[in-house]
């Protein structure tokens, strides 16, 4: 079977990880905001929030390997991952 390909944009785990930037970011700014000055510590957060954000795009858009979630959790497990790799392609009908 053909991986599937789609845009970074239509991806879950890209906008994501925008939501927990913007989420990370806003209360530093809006302290720094309130308080008409930018401490360093400040600064430092945004920067590791920045960091962190770019970090996990680039994870997933050099993602290749298929990965599975614990049995009990939403999503195939290993055992169904496993066999749909190992089961031949299946034909539309025609």
């Amino acid at each position: 079977m053909k991986p599937k390909i789609k845009s970074l944009f239509q991806s879950k785990t890209f906008w994501s990880v925008v939501v927990a930037c913007v989420a990370g970011l806003a209360k530093p700014i809006a302290e720094a905001i309130d308080s008409r000055k930018l401490s360093a510590m400040d600064v430092a957060a945004m920067v590791l929030v920045v960091t962190g954000t770019l970090g996990a795009v680039v994870g997933r858009v050099d993602a290749t390997a298929r990965i599975y979630t614990p049995d009990g959790v939403p999503g195939p497990n290993k055992r169904d991952l496993e066999q749909s790799l190992s089961s031949p392609p299946t034909l539309p009908p025609v």
